[in-house]
């Protein structure tokens, strides 16, 4: 047999590897190795003669297909990945990747255990759930709370923030939600940020101080002429009338009852 040409090679695994990336079995073992093969030809590497005969059988066997009994399912889970895929949602990347795996399962007819059968269904429920519209929507009174934590967030130092990760998701979830970016927030990231900055958020719900009220500060008695807000680097502040006129924004642990 007439050796294969480096630039067909090259150009037949591109193929495979495109078609392979579109099908179930994208990124399992020999889709990498697929893959890996093209990055050597492509920067004029050698391949070993066992990797260039297993390339070449590939290349001529193609991709597998997918056993008949378990298209259906194939189907389905794919349908999933799509849904969270579309709903922009930074933290669906697990749920994403598990599904991802099960589907080459799936494809590949592996048998799943109990628990693994239990983890499939829940996720491919939750993904029909968002298709569906039927998902968790914070009601205006949440909105505007989840406003607050997010401008208090900011308020917390660096070594806070570090520490708590997890948190950080959360906020950015938040985020994404209140900027319309995404029409999907799950509560548990809602009720972890409301939790995380629970302190600083009672003590914004439950203001010391509100317009008309007076204070005192070192120059003297004031006037707060603002109800409570947060400021952009997430301090609970009021504007306040000094005793010379002047105007200034001040936060509320630093004044005093009269």
């Amino acid at each position: 047999m007439a050796r294969k040409r480096k630039e067909v090679r090259l150009s037949e695994s591109i193929a495979l590897a495109t078609v392979w990336s579109n099908s179930p079995f994208e990124g399992d073992n020999t889709h990498r190795f697929i893959v890996d093969m093209v990055r050597k030809l492509s920067n004029d590497r050698g391949i070993s003669p066992g990797q260039r005969r297993w390339l070449d059988s590939l290349i001529e066997s193609g991709v597998p297909s997918v056993p008949a009994e378990v298209t259906g399912e194939v189907s389905i889970v794919e349908g999933a990945i799509e849904i969270l895929n579309n709903a922009n949602v930074i933290d669906f990347a697990w749920e994403i990747g598990v599904l991802a795996d099960f589907c080459r399962r799936l494809a590949k007819g592996y048998s799943f255990s109990e628990k693994q059968r239990a983890l499939l269904d829940r996720l491919v429920s939750e993904a029909h759930a968002i298709r569906d519209g039927d998902v968790w929507v914070p009601d205006d009174d949440e909105v505007q709370r989840l406003n607050a934590a997010t401008k208090l967030y900011r308020g917390y130092s660096a070594l806070w923030k570090g520490e708590r990760p997890a948190v950080n998701r959360a906020r950015e979830q938040v985020d994404h939600f209140l900027a319309d970016e995404t029409t999907v927030l799950r509560k548990k990231h809602a009720e972890k940020l409301l939790h995380a900055v629970r302190g600083r958020l009672k003590k914004f719900e439950k203001p010391r101080f509100t317009s008309g009220s007076l204070g005192k500060i070192p120059a003297g008695h004031a006037i707060c002429t603002t109800n409570v807000y947060v400021s952009p680097h997430g301090s609970i502040v009021n504007d306040w009338l000094l005793p010379d006129g002047r105007l200034m924004t001040i936060d509320q642990e630093n004044v005093k009852k009269r």
